[in-house]
């Protein structure tokens, strides 16, 4: 019963661990500015507006223009998604030469404005304003549970973070296939998509591996701590 016990400890620890991964890498990666405004730069905004065009339009753009824009739509939306800001502001260049560009506009007065979404529907967006500390709480309480856990299984905890860093390998691997399938399949059919997608999925590959390093290192860390208890413990026997 005692070893049935741990094996439903331990199956339960992985699934546990991976939603961590994933809250740490929602919250730390994409929701940090830096993120994307260091994988995307002027070389990336030069192949972007040579992709779409632009310069054949109505509405020319350079490449500076659209790294200027976007960079500070990305503060805008990254600190609202935080909670630093109440309101999600939406940046309008004076070049696209709107009634209400040249400034920071409230997204739900955008949509009001502009389109013909439901008022209802609108607000809701008031809610995202709060994704920042569900994240925080909900990797608060996963920690916690992870270690009850480890307490629980002891020794044991090594084999469950062997197995789960495995999967996180396994994930990475997969994550890397998918890139590597894209770059090779994608660009030449859909060029802004592999343009935009490449370098973040190359980026959180990277961020998984190095969890799952660290977890194996914790694993032999755990384990050869535990052996050296179980010495202790035979020794205080005897």
């Amino acid at each position: 019963m005692k070893h049935l016990f741990k094996i439903v400890l331990t199956f339960l620890f992985i699934p546990l661990f991976l939603l961590l991964v994933l809250s740490l890498t929602i919250k730390f990666k994409f929701l940090y500015t830096n993120f994307w405004i260091d994988k995307y730069d002027l070389a990336f905004y030069q192949n972007l507006t040579a992709s779409l065009n632009l310069a054949d339009g109505d509405f020319k753009i350079s490449p500076g223009l659209a790294k200027s824009t976007v960079d500070k739509n990305l503060v805008n939306i990254v600190d609202y998604l935080n909670g630093q800001t109440t309101k999600l502001l939406i940046f309008i260049p004076q070049e696209m030469e709107l009634s209400i560009s040249g400034e920071d506009i409230p997204l739900d007065l955008l949509l009001a404005r502009y389109t013909n979404m439901d008022e209802k529907d609108i607000l809701y967006l008031n809610y995202l304003g709060s994704t920042g500390f569900y994240l925080i709480c909900t990797i608060v309480v996963l920690t916690v549970l992870l270690l009850i856990i480890s307490l629980l299984l002891r020794k044991t905890t090594a084999v469950a973070l062997f197995i789960s860093s495995v999967f996180l390998f396994l994930l990475s691997s997969t994550v890397e296939f998918i890139k590597a399938q894209w770059v090779k399949d994608l660009i030449p059919r859909n060029e802004i998509i592999a343009l935009i997608a490449v370098p973040v999925i190359h980026e959180i590959a990277f961020f998984w591996i190095y969890i799952a390093a660290f977890s194996i290192i914790i694993g032999v860390v755990v384990l050869i701590f535990s052996k050296d208890v179980d010495k202790q413990q035979l020794a205080l026997k005897k």
